[in-house]
C-alpha cells in the first residue's frame, strides 16, 4: 500500500520525541500546513514529507522550505529513530586503541574505524556503547569503565542527530572473535597514539566518526 509521506511526516511533526527537529527559523522557515504542502508536491510532481521509513535506525525528511523573499524549494535531510544518532566507542587496553578495518557498503570501502552503532529501541546510548563493545570487538562491558567524551555530529549538512563518544577503558583483552560477514568486520588494529598520529597524518584514517572520537581523547587528556 502507498504511503501518505505527508499525513506520516506532520504525524511526526506532532511527536514530542521529535519536535526539536521542526522548530522553526528565521534563516529556513518550515512550511507545515498541509494544503500547502499538497499544493506544492503536486505542481511540481515531487515529494515531500517523510519520503523513505528505514525504522528502527533513521528516516529521510524532504522538507518543504520558504526562505524570506524567495520561492519556497525541497531540501532533504536525515533524522534517527529515537532522535539520537547511537554511540561511537573508543576502546583502549594497555595504551593501545582498537581500530577495525570495515568494509562499508556506502562506499564500497573498507575503512579503519571505530567500533559503532545505531542507538535500539528505548535503549540509552550508554547501553549501545556497551552492546557495541561487545558485538564488534568482543570486550566485555561487565570489565570496562565508559566515560562519555562528548558528542560529534556526522554531517550537520544532511544528518540531524548526534552520535554519543565513550572512552571504554577495557581491564582485560577482548575475546578473538571470528570475522563476521553480515557486519564487514574484517580485523582488528590495537595501536598507539604515535601509531595513531601516524595514521591521520598519512590519510589511512578518514572516518570522520573516528577522527573527531580520536580529538575528543586528546581534549580529554589535556583538560
Amino acid at each position: 500500500m502507498k504511503r501518505d509521506t505527508i499525513a506520516d511526516y506532520l504525524a511526526l511533526q506532532r511527536d514530542p520525541v521529535y519536535a526539536n527537529y521542526f522548530r522553526q527559523s528565521g534563516t529556513l522557515p518550515l512550511v507545515l500546513e498541509e494544503k500547502t504542502l499538497r499544493d506544492w508536491s503536486r505542481k511540481h510532481d515531487q515529494p515531500l514529507g517523510l519520503v523513505f521509513d528505514n525504522s528502527p535506525f533513521y528516516l529521510v525528511l524532504r522538507d518543504l522550505v520558504a526562505p524570506p523573499g524567495k520561492p519556497p524549494f525541497a531540501y532533504a535531510r536525515v533524522i534517527h529513530t529515537g532522535g539520537k544518532a547511537g554511540a561511537v566507542i573508543l576502546p583502549v587496553y594497555r595504551g593501545r586503541a582498537a581500530l577495525l578495518r570495515h568494509y562499508r557498503h556506502a562506499s564500497r570501502d573498507s575503512v579503519w574505524e571505530l567500533p559503532r552503532g545505531f542507538m535500539s529501541p528505548g535503549e540509552p546510548l550508554s547501553g549501545t556503547a556497551a552492546r557495541e563493545l561487545w558485538e564488534e570487538l568482543g570486550a566485555d562491558p561487565e570489565k570496562t569503565a565508559f566515560t562519555l567524551l562528548g558528542q560529534v555530529q556526522g554531517d550537520s549538512g544532511i544528518i540531524a542527530a548526534r552520535a554519543e563518544v565513550y572512552l571504554a577503558e577495557l581491564s582485560m583483552a577482548p575475546t578473538e572473535r571470528p570475522a563476521d560477514p553480515t557486519e564487514g568486520i574484517q580485523r582488528v588494529r590495537w595501536a598507539d597514539r604515535a601509531a595513531l598520529r601516524d595514521m591521520c597524518a598519512a590519510g589511512e584514517i578518514v572516518d570522520g566518526f573516528t577522527l573527531s572520537a580520536l580529538t575528543l581523547w586528546t581534549a580529554a587528556e589535556a583538560r
